[in-house]
């Protein structure tokens, strides 16, 4: 198939090599080695023509004289080629695939010289063409083309006939197939690389829904196919993409605009072509139906290929109300000649119109102004520029009677010419001296691969200082420079408004570098314009997505089902743990303070203060009995069981500083003892007394004249001690059982309480037991009610007990009401066993005490 496809190539080449069309303008330099140049001198005609259109300032005329300046340098460097001189034979391809097949023609007519006939057509006259035999030298490369549909297109002929190739400007990633463009190779990053550099930018400026614009073509839809898939890997999605057909009016142009101004992205990234976009750009300066969309909405931003640095003219001459100051950006592979400025603002109009057959249509476009006898463009047709033009007067200076700025890619044809020339010298010279250089003479041919291998292996620093070197694709390995469109102040622009580009930073080896102090952005406080679907979501809202293509850039704010639940991956609501509440941002949980009762707190102060008092109470009551003991009030009471009740007392008293103590598995375990211990001594040495007085008083007939068993000082001891001993075997089993441990308490979700770990149902059975006594004291003290007026000790007990049911009944409530808050029941609970001990400290020592010091008469 190849052979055959070879074959039907070779016969449209011999067809076409005897056609005189497109052959009739064209731009030769003299030289030993012949270099082949295709460049866009005149614009693609928008109505689809056979014509071209306009001439092309910036891309086509200056790329061609870069390469004129290129072959100059080299041909002046004796390092370079010494002995041997490059020329030039210079085609126009007026940005169309077909007319730039049909003109490099010419290039393959050189390599088929040796037939009997080679003819070169001269048309000073259209309608008359003479032939005239001349011999030809075949040309050693091709420098060129621009656009990558021409490059595709020229690289399948080329590589036939093993010419090998430099592009300058294509770069779509269809040219790096090496099967296919074996020959091609280019000085520009393919398209990928853009792709990546333009998401690196968009990443960069938090940039994550963006609009695309590309071309109908290779460039366009590989461009943006690229980009698309490097935008997805980096969460980047597209609001919209709209292509630019070939044929597109500025019908569809404007829709495309009111599309782009209507969405919600405010970025544009473009893979166009300079025509593309100067349609668009005229469209909104000279203010179309869409400004008046445009005027309200904020500064469009555009990321651009690298081409498309003539819009800098653009935008000096007409700036658009919509796109301000760093409204566009542009990659760019290298620095500005500053050389290449001094020659192409030194040409002349007679002396280099004798070169460059285009030059004086050149000139006439830059200056507006007409010569006479004028002629069109390559193709044989004649312009007829406005009558009203005032007439050229050959003294016109560029840059100086009209406004000149150096196009983006000069450098990158410059570098194409020394990256042939650097492998002919090779070819031609090795390594050895000048005079080791080979001769070419006549139309003896190169070795097209030996050339081709020595590009692919060439390494030198190009015009910027960059090196210059090819990957096994063919693709330069190089850097990125990154420019911003920027308001030039009015001190430069001596109070004009003026618009031109600052570099801001670069790009390579998938490293991006922003100078973030050199960026403008035309708005208020230099703010970085937002181009997002939806902004972040607020604290404690998930996000929900309408689709899952657009998950990543647009969705909808939904509040957490609850307060205390965290956003996990900003999609889903998951509950914080008990003892945790989420923190301030909502991602994640943080836990609780731990709470305890605070000894400077009034729940602490209360009852502290309350047992302070009693303790002192009870040291002077226990001062007195000591004092007094051989007294009779004091020997009468029962002096062995007061003083266990006032040990009790003294005991109860203590408990509330060891229950308000943070707890600790020590605090835990003499809360577990102490609790029940401090009361069932009371109420036992109560109860022993209760139980001998009913003994004593209540006997009946038949036992009035026997005396009661037990009721020595010494057998009421014992059965108080036994009383006790109960409530100690019931702590000690259930410490045993249970070890004294902590634990945190979730009275609800916004509080963590320390406590020890006994439930309430523990505490009132640890109470239980003092409870049942103080119901049989009760009891007791009901029974012993009527005895006689001198021992009225029986009233004073009787209304202990009283009192005391009372205060444990109040308790109960207060206790078993208050389940949420710990505070009130850990000092309800330290306040009924400190009034449980003041109440018997009042009712049975206060009357003795108060007999004892104020009426010592009485005892």
């Amino acid at each position: 198939c190849a052979l055959d496809m070879a074959a039907l190539i070779l016969t449209l080449l011999l067809v076409l090599a005897a056609s005189p069309i497109g052959l009739c303008k064209k731009m030769s330099l003299p030289g030993e080695l012949i270099l082949g140049g295709l460049f866009p001198i005149h614009e693609k005609d928008p109505a689809e023509t056979s014509r071209c259109g306009k001439i092309s300032e910036n891309r086509g005329i200056q790329r061609l004289e870069a390469m004129v300046y290129a072959l100059n340098r080299v041909n002046a460097d004796p390092s370079l080629l010494p002995h041997l001189k490059l020329g030039a034979k210079l085609l126009d391809t007026c940005s169309k695939d077909t007319y730039a097949l049909e003109q490099s023609m010419d290039f393959v007519t050189d390599h088929l010289s040796t037939l009997d006939a080679s003819y070169e057509y001269q048309c000073p006259d259209p309608a008359a063409r003479t032939p005239k035999r001349k011999s030809r030298k075949p040309v050693a490369g091709v420098i060129g083309a621009a656009d990558s549909s021409v490059s595709i297109m020229i690289a399948n002929i080329l590589r036939l006939f093993k010419i090998p190739q430099i592009s300058y400007a294509s770069t779509s990633p269809e040219l790096s197939d090496n099967n296919r463009f074996d020959y091609f190779f280019r000085v520009v990053p393919p398209d990928n690389y853009q792709a990546k550099a333009m998401v690196a930018i968009v990443k960069q400026m938090n940039w994550n829904y963006v609009a695309a614009l590309y071309d109908e073509g290779t460039y366009g839809e590989r461009g943006f196919q690229e980009f698309k898939a490097h935008a997805s890997q980096q969460g980047i999605c597209i609001s919209g993409n709209h292509m630019i057909r070939r044929n597109a009016i500025n019908g569809s142009l404007e829709s495309i605009l009111s599309s782009l101004l209507e969405m919600k992205s405010r970025v544009v990234v473009t893979y166009c072509q300079a025509e593309s976009l100067r349609l668009l750009f005229r469209l909104l300066a000279r203010g179309s139906p869409t400004d008046a969309t445009c005027s309200g909405s904020p500064a469009m931003v555009g990321v651009a290929r690298p081409t498309t640095c003539w819009v800098t003219s653009f935008w000096l001459r007409a700036p658009s109300a919509c796109c301000q100051s760093g409204g566009l950006w542009s990659l760019t592979l290298a620095t500005l000649l500053a050389d290449f400025d001094n020659y192409f603002t030194s040409l002349k109009l007679e002396e280099h119109a004798k070169v460059n057959p285009w030059w004086r249509e050149f000139w006439q476009s830059q200056f507006h102004c007409k010569l006479d006898h004028s002629t069109g463009e390559g193709g044989g047709v004649r312009r007829n520029f406005d009558k009203s033009l005032k007439s050229c007067t050959g003294d016109e200076r560029i840059g100086v009677t009209a406004k000149y700025e150096q196009e983006g890619l000069v450098p990158m044809v410059v570098d194409a010419v020394y990256a042939m020339a650097h492998s002919l010298h090779r070819l031609l010279c090795g390594n050895g001296p000048p005079s080791a250089c080979r001769k070419v003479t006549g139309d003896r041919k190169l070795n097209g691969t030996q050339l081709r291998d020595l590009i692919r292996n060439i390494s030198f620093n190009g015009t910027s200082g960059n090196l210059v070197r090819f990957n096994r694709h063919g693709d330069r390995e190089s850097l990125y420079e990154i420019f911003q469109l920027q308001r030039v102040n009015s001190a430069e622009s001596g109070g004009n408004q003026s618009f031109r580009y600052y570099k801001i930073g670069t790009w390579g080896d998938d490293r991006l570098e922003l100078d973030n102090s050199s960026l403008r952005w035309g708005t208020p406080g230099e703010e970085t314009p937002r181009s997002v679907c939806s902004e972040p979501c607020d604290y404690g809202k998930r996000t929900v997505a309408p689709n899952k293509e657009a998950a990543a850039c647009c969705w909808e704010c939904v509040s957490c089902d609850s307060k205390y639940q965290i956003v996990l991956n900003s999609t889903t609501c998951s509950d914080c743990p008990l003892g945790s509440i989420p923190n301030r941002y909502f991602n994640s949980c943080e836990p609780l303070p731990i709470e305890t009762i605070q000894l400077n707190s009034v729940w602490a102060l209360l009852p502290m203060s309350f047992s302070f008092l009693g303790l002192l109470c009870t040291a002077f009551v226990l001062f007195v009995f000591v004092k007094y003991n051989q007294t009779p009030l004091i020997r009468a009471s029962g002096r062995e069981l007061c003083y266990v009740m006032l040990a009790g007392i003294l005991l109860s008293y203590c408990m509330t500083f060891i229950m308000l103590a943070p707890p600790s598995p020590v605090t835990c375990g003499f809360f577990r003892i102490f609790n029940g211990l401090s009361l069932s001594i009371i109420y036992s040495a109560i109860f022993t007394k209760t139980n001998r007085l009913s003994r004593i008083f209540n006997r009946g007939i038949k036992s009035l004249m026997k005396k009661p068993s037990y009721t020595s000082p010494k057998s009421q001891l014992v059965l108080c001690c036994c009383l006790v001993s109960v409530q100690v075997i019931g702590d000690m089993t259930w410490l045993g059982m249970d070890l004294p441990k902590t634990k945190f308490d979730y009275p609800d979700r916004d509080h963590k309480v320390l406590r020890c770990a006994v439930d309430d149902v523990a505490i009132v059975v640890s109470l239980l037991y003092n409870m049942i006594l103080i119901v049989l004291c009760t009891l007791y003290a009901f029974k012993t009610r009527n005895i006689p007026e001198n021992f009225n000790e029986a009233k004073y007990i009787a209304f202990t007990m009283y009192s005391t049911c009372i205060v444990w009944l109040a308790f109960i409530a207060i206790y078993f009401g208050s389940l949420r808050n710990f505070r009130i029941k850990l000092t309800s609970l330290c306040m009924c066993i400190s009034i449980s001990a003041a109440v018997t400290l009042g009712c049975m020592f206060a009357p003795k005490v108060y007999i004892v010091l104020f009426k010592p008469h009485k005892n």
